[in-house]
């Protein structure tokens, strides 16, 4: 993976989360939970 594309991936995870704050939404989520979901997400 490039450069690049590692930045534009975490962008992408990052992107909904910073929305979600915006919005003061709160996830009930652990840390463990939430790589677990990305990881889903990603399909890996």
């Amino acid at each position: 993976m490039s450069e690049a594309e590692a930045l534009a991936a975490l962008s992408d995870f990052l992107a909904p989360r910073i929305e979600q704050a915006k919005r003061r939404e709160v996830s009930g989520l652990s840390m463990d939970d939430i790589r677990r979901e990305a990881r889903k997400q990603a399909g890996l």
